[in-house]
């Protein structure tokens, strides 16, 4: 979803930035009777689609302590990466935007409590969609949309 509305929407001016995805998945068949399933947390670029570094990691706690060594050899100057809530994380966004320059989208939930009340005060009736996906699968029709503001510093 977030791809496919950075690919599609350039607010940078002349050539749209590159984008690189953070994310951990439970691997397949990795999971015996006293191990719980490893997790793999990966970095992939959105075009083209390639995973430029992963890093292997037990258990899911592991994936936040990997978020700096994942970023840290590539270069992240003016790329925008995203990542979800388990790695929205203050100190690993301001690392990502003060030492290694680049911008970020990330998801909020309720692991964020200052955050999550800012982000929900804002008036989103007024923010126009910029991007909807609709799809179907798993039983279900389901329908994301993407809207974007800028907020002030602090």
């Amino acid at each position: 979803m977030m791809g496919a509305y950075l690919a599609e929407h350039d607010h940078t001016g002349p050539a749209p930035r590159a984008a690189i995805a953070l994310d951990g998945k439970a691997l397949s068949g990795s999971a015996h009777r006293t191990q719980r399933h490893r997790h793999l947390l990966s970095a992939v670029t959105h075009a083209p689609t390639i995973t430029p570094r992963p890093a292997g990691g037990g258990g899911k706690t592991n994936e936040t302590t990997a978020f700096r060594p994942l970023f840290q050899p590539l270069d992240l100057a003016s790329t925008v990466a995203t990542f979800d809530a388990l790695r929205s994380v203050k100190d690993q966004v301001r690392w990502l935007v003060k030492e290694r320059k680049a911008h970020y989208i990330a998801m909020i939930k309720g692991n964020q409590p200052a955050a999550l009340p800012q982000l929900k005060a804002l008036p989103w009736e007024q923010i126009p969609i910029a991007h909807t996906l609709s799809e179907s699968g798993h039983g279900r029709r389901e329908s994301r949309s993407v809207k974007t503001t800028a907020i002030a510093a602090n």
